[in-house]
Formats: C-alpha cells, sequence, structure tokens
C-alpha cells in the first residue's frame, strides 16, 4: 500500500479557539497531510489567526459569501472539494486532536484496507477544556449492523471530526448527508458509509468542544 495521506478540511467562522484547534492538527506526529481551512465570510478576523503558523501545510481559502449560516452541510460539502488526499477529516474549528490521532489511524487503514471509515472516540470539553463527558472504548472493528445498534442504543457522542472518510466513498454518496442544523448529518453519513464496516482507534483522541457558540448545537437559528 502507498503512503496514506490525510486532508483536514476546516470550514472555519468562530476566532476564539481557532488558535488551538489549528495547533492541535499541525501538531500530530503523522506528518503526511494537508489542512485546508475554508474562512466562511466571517465577520470577524480569522485570517490573522491563520498566518500566526508558518507552515506549508495550510491552505487558506475564503468563501465570497456565507454559506454555513444558511446551511452548514452544503457548505461542509462545499469546503471537502478542496481536500487532494484519499482520507478526509471535517475539522470543526474548535475541536482538539490528540497529536497521535493520525499515526493511530494510519495504522488501521493498513490493517482494513476495504473499509471506508475509521472513527475516534470523544471527549467532551468545555470552553475551559475541562472534560465533561467521554466515551467507553469500542471494539476495534465492528460491521454496519453492530455500529448501527450500538449508535442507537446511545454508545456514541454525536460530532463530526472524529470521523476519518475515504473521500471517494464519500463523494460516491454525493457527500454529507443533509439535515437542518447539521443535526445528525454525522450520524447518517457514517452509517452511510459503513457498508463495509467501521474501524475505530483504541483510545479517545479528538476532544469535541460544547459552547455557547455551536451552531450545529442551537435550535434557536433560523436555517433552511
Amino acid at each position: 500500500m502507498e503512503k496514506i495521506a490525510f486532508s483536514f478540511v476546516m470550514p472555519a467562522f468562530k476566532r476564539k479557539f481557532l488558535y488551538d484547534s489549528i495547533d492541535s492538527i499541525l501538531k500530530q506526529t503523522y506528518n503526511d497531510f494537508e489542512l485546508v481551512i475554508v474562512n466562511d465570510a466571517s465577520p470577524e478576523d480569522l485570517k490573522s489567526v491563520v498566518e500566526l503558523f508558518n507552515d506549508q501545510r495550510i491552505i487558506y481559502k475564503e468563501n465570497a459569501t456565507n454559506i454555513g449560516g444558511h446551511d452548514l452541510v452544503a457548505n461542509w460539502n462545499h469546503c471537502i472539494r478542496f481536500a487532494k488526499h484519499d482520507y478526509v477529516i471535517l475539522a470543526a474549528d474548535d475541536d482538539l486532536f490528540d497529536y497521535d490521532f493520525l499515526s493511530e489511524a494510519s495504522i488501521l487503514i493498513k490493517k482494513y484496507p476495504e473499509v471506508d471509515i475509521i472513527r475516534s472516540g470523544v471527549k467532551k470539553i468545555d470552553e475551559q477544556n475541562v472534560i465533561l463527558d467521554k466515551e467507553f472504548l469500542h471494539k476495534e472493528y465492528m460491521t454496519c449492523r453492530e455500529f448501527t445498534l450500538y449508535w442507537a442504543k446511545g454508545g456514541t457522542i454525536s460530532c463530526i471530526s472524529n470521523y476519518i472518510f475515504r473521500k471517494n466513498a464519500l463523494e460516491n454518496i454525493n457527500g454529507f448527508v443533509s439535515f437542518p442544523h447539521a443535526h445528525y448529518s454525522d450520524d447518517a453519513t457514517a452509517l452511510a458509509l459503513s457498508a463495509n464496516g467501521i474501524v475505530n482507534l483504541k483510545s479517545n483522541l479528538m476532544s469535541f468542544r460544547v459552547s455557547k457558540i455551536n451552531l450545529s448545537n442551537r435550535t434557536d437559528l433560523n436555517i433552511v
């Protein structure tokens, strides 16, 4: 198998935690990746944060108009078109990745080359990085049926950044599954791509931030 390369794709709108999110990605122990940051016409100055990093793996893009404010999933699908590598991570602008996230993933991709989706367990954190909750560890390989049953029983913390998608498999289902506010779009997409099973990293290597500025967690928005 050729060396595995990853594309982190970050639809960016919020400045508050952006530096820490970028920093956690660039400090990965596995180096064969790019980080595509797509500024979704944010009213905040995101570019100055990005420019603090002198790293050639960063590709910075700007949307001419705001897409995610009307349709989060449409923006996700827009952003992943910039990814050039075989495996894609949709990285939120406020989440954090443990430094061995990609290293552990690359090992399992080689072990299970037929699988289209790899998943890390999740730690839920607050605005001060305090851990609020974390998943129990799943077994390494799960069939589609096993994963569906485990998800249906509430065995997962729903978010998107903990998934690694084979890009061509994601394209074959026309991108991320779209629901209003992106509620359950992450789960529906994972289930759609799990026909060949789903592989779980051995640890909770991604931190999902809960804060008052999480767009997908809000229900007071008029998103169509």
